[in-house]
């Protein structure tokens, strides 16, 4: 259970609506609580929930950090409409789930990768069918399966994190000047302006917290902003090893 613990660094730090932190806090409950009475299948069930709602928040983050891209993509695309209007990461469940993961493609990951997320999708669909097979029974079996979900879960994050990267350089550059931020406080700010619209992880938090800053030293806003994003980074040994 510990390990599958490391999903909350994959899960946005702020949402939209309650409503969609009320439905990641219910996916998780409903995980927590089949795995602890033995109830495994249906555990797996939530936990896939929750990492496709990771894999439509990066399909989202990619659909700001390169509109170009992502409209040429749409070319392609029958849902063309329905991702074009999306007002959060969660209107992608409309369409198709290996549809969006192939827009994962313009982050570089390889078909291979994109083959190994379907897989995914193709299992838990055998779960959650009335097939009269119960594929799950043990812990170590439901273990060997959350340790391939996480696995697959950072591969997409080792792709992002250079874009969320370019992505916080570009806020930065943008909100320069304090007197135009649309919060006062540096960390509202972080928060409103950036965290919340990328619908940012911990993970994500740690990554841009990588970008080199030295430079941001003699710049009052950037620093602020800098260290306002290192406060909402989750205070555990994990993301204190990584900065």
């Amino acid at each position: 259970m510990q390990q599958a613990q490391q999903m909350h660094d994959y899960l946005p730090l702020a949402y939209r609506t309650p409503a969609e932190a009320e439905y990641i806090a219910f996916l998780w409950e409903t995980f927590e609580t089949n795995y602890q009475h033995g109830n495994y299948q249906f555990a797996l069930l939530a936990y896939h929930m929750l990492c496709m709602s990771s894999m439509y928040v990066a399909v989202w983050q990619i659909r700001l950090a390169l509109p170009d891209a992502f409209a040429q993509a749409l070319l392609f695309q029958q849902e063309a409409q329905t991702l074009r209007s999306a007002t959060s990461p969660f209107t992608f469940s409309k369409i198709s789930e290996r549809g969006v993961l192939k827009f994962l493609h313009l982050i570089g990951c390889d078909d291979a990768q994109i083959a190994q997320l379907g897989r995914l999708v193709a299992e838990r669909n055998h779960m959650a069918h009335a097939n009269g097979n119960v594929f799950c029974r043990t812990q170590a079996a439901a273990q060997g399966k959350i340790e391939n979900i996480l696995a697959r879960l950072h591969d997409v994050q080792t792709k992002i994190a250079p874009l969320l990267q370019r992505c916080f350089e570009r806020f930065l550059a943008d909100n320069a000047h304090v007197e135009q931020w649309e919060y006062v406080a540096a960390e509202d700010q972080v928060r409103g302006a950036f965290i919340q619209p990328y619908y940012l992880s911990p993970q994500d938090v740690a990554a841009c917290l990588q970008q080199p800053a030295p430079q941001l030293a003699n710049v009052g806003a950037a620093h602020q902003l800098h260290s306002a994003l290192h406060a909402c980074l989750p205070d555990t040994d994990l993301f204190a090893s990584t900065l």
